[in-house]
């Protein structure tokens, strides 16, 4: 502009660097260093490398555990079921910081929300409701329905499964010391992963589509040929229910007990020390873990049952899905009209079929 105002340079044409960093706002200095790779590269018969167009994005340090995602969706049950309120990305902050001491920001409990399964969707009044994914929801009842029958009129013994692993370096990560005593060391590295795998035992509405979907060839897994050959009856745990697993809860047992005594021990011993600790629980800790179960099974019973009448999810269009993701559209207004359910089917693969 000043040139065109004055019909000369500012800067003479022949001080090309000092010309470059005028025109773009940067320094001379990183002018010049651009200049100088050029050369070489020029020289060399190579190209300039240039920063590449993915940035590494930080990952989530708020973690939430096995136990607290069964308290978040939990939670979000009993805004409907008890309290008769819609429940908010800031309503459960508040409540998950009260009772559990979350620590993450509304981002990142939105992200742990989307993830156990629940999307923001429109009713028909065109506002705004969390519900779950319908697969996920049927799948619940489903497995409740095949307990609760279990309970009533077959009786046969409950057997619950699943897999964790501990690394041979888990040891506890706080213990008394004072200014003298180091305490104990923790490894710099986790070392070998071993995985663990056991068993405990003890003596709708989102269903229609599910009955839809046995038109199309179930899958067979591996597993479930194996069990079933020796007469054992196979009922799956829906996705992020681990509250409705007893295992779950012996598994942090056994790892604080292998923690109290992994003190500078070898690899080869870790297998020793898992089935120690294993050994060390009490008949009557499982029996408690049972019990607790059973109480969250009927609190999902009720609350099911609660849900499957006063709210309805309608999709418009295959792109509304992007649109209803946004955090903002999650906001804390009070809704005053919500219409009754309807269900939209949503389908995954949990697992390799044979």
């Amino acid at each position: 502009m000043k040139e065109k105002q004055s019909s000369a340079p500012v800067i003479p044409f022949e001080r090309v660097n000092e010309r470059v960093a005028a025109a773009t706002g940067i320094s001379l200095r990183t002018v010049a260093r651009i200049t100088n790779e050029g050369k070489l590269a020029e020289e060399s018969s190579s190209k300039i490398v240039t920063p590449g167009k993915k940035r590494k994005t930080r990952k989530d340090k708020i973690v939430m555990d096995n136990f607290d995602i069964g308290v978040l969706r939990r939670k979000i049950h009993e805004f409907y079921s008890c309290k008769k309120e819609i429940p908010t990305v800031n309503k459960l902050l508040r409540l998950l910081k009260e009772e559990i001491g979350f620590t993450g920001s509304r981002e990142i409990l939105r992200q742990h929300i989307k993830k156990i399964g629940f999307r923001y969707k429109k009713t028909k009044s065109n506002r705004k409701v969390l519900m779950e994914l319908n697969d996920i929801t049927a799948w619940r009842a489903l497995y409740l329905q095949t307990i609760k029958r279990n309970d009533e009129t077959e009786k046969l013994p409950v057997v619950y499964l699943d897999e964790t692993y501990i690394h041979s370096g888990h040891t506890a990560g706080k213990c008394w010391q004072d200014d003298d005593e180091d305490g104990v060391l923790k490894p710099v590295s986790k070392g070998q992963r071993f995985i663990i795998v056991h068993a405990g035992e003890e003596y709708t509405r989102p269903q229609l589509l599910e009955i839809v979907n046995r038109y199309k060839p179930e899958p067979v897994y591996a597993v479930d040929a194996i069990l079933k050959g020796l007469g054992h009856k196979i009922s799956r745990l829906p996705p992020y229910h681990c509250d409705l697993n007893p295992i779950e809860m012996i598994w942090a047992s056994m790892k604080r007990k292998v923690a109290e005594v992994n003190i500078g021990k070898p690899a080869n011993q870790m297998p020793e020390m898992v089935q120690e600790a294993f050994n060390s629980i009490p008949v009557e800790e499982w029996r408690n873990h049972c019990a607790h179960v059973k109480k969250h099974e009927e609190e999902y019973r009720s609350k099911d049952g609660y849900l499957d009448a006063p709210f309805i999810v309608e999709l418009c269009s295959e792109s509304e899905e992007s649109s209803d993701e946004d955090s903002q559209d999650e906001s804390d207004e009070e809704f005053n009209s919500i219409e009754p359910l309807a269900i939209v089917h949503a389908e995954h693969n949990y697992s390799k079929k044979i």
